[in-house]
């Protein structure tokens, strides 16, 4: 009832995607294992753009994948990736831009967003801490290529412990 895509489990993504307004929502059994299988889903090859302020499995679950990461300076009064920085640090070898909205901050979304289309790269956001948070009135979820979020018990919505990907794709 409760894992395994057990009948709750389809009921939380189900009321998950239609409350950030995307179509589709997958629960895992944590962020981690989330932003794991998003990677690779996706199968990239090159570096990863990550904030240097996150949590360790941001960089954690990449590394397990095997791709490199390239950290991001941050903005000091944000804490969130510094759009300017994004765009210095792209290369041919730039698999994905994975900022993370920390705090419940969103990062500079339509900045950043410019800057994936101008380089055809995909963006991934780790919203791990940003769950019901909205950039410019959308929620937290609907704005990359795909987000994870984090339901740890530390976390304000939670299931205990589980994660998510969402995203339209």
């Amino acid at each position: 009832m409760f894992t395994n895509q057990g009948a709750f489990v389809r009921k939380l993504e189900e009321r998950i995607a239609h409350e950030i307004g995307v179509k589709h929502c997958a629960m895992f059994c944590n962020g981690t294992i989330a932003i794991m299988c998003l990677f690779k889903a996706w199968d990239l090859k090159g570096k990863v753009l990550v904030p240097s302020f996150t949590f360790a499995a941001t960089t954690q679950a990449l590394l397990w994948q095997g791709l490199p990461i390239q950290f991001i300076d941050i903005h000091q009064k944000t804490l969130t990736m510094d759009p300017e920085r994004i765009e210095e640090a792209i290369t041919s070898d730039t698999a994905a831009i994975f900022p993370v909205n920390i705090f419940g901050t969103c990062c500079e979304h339509e900045k950043i967003l410019e800057i994936a289309h101008k380089y055809n790269v995909p963006l991934f956001y780790d919203s791990a801490q940003a769950f019901g948070t909205q950039y410019k009135g959308m929620p937290v979820g609907s704005l990359g290529d795909a987000e994870v979020f984090s339901f740890h018990a530390t976390k304000l919505f939670h299931t205990g412990e589980g994660g998510a990907v969402v995203t339209n794709n």
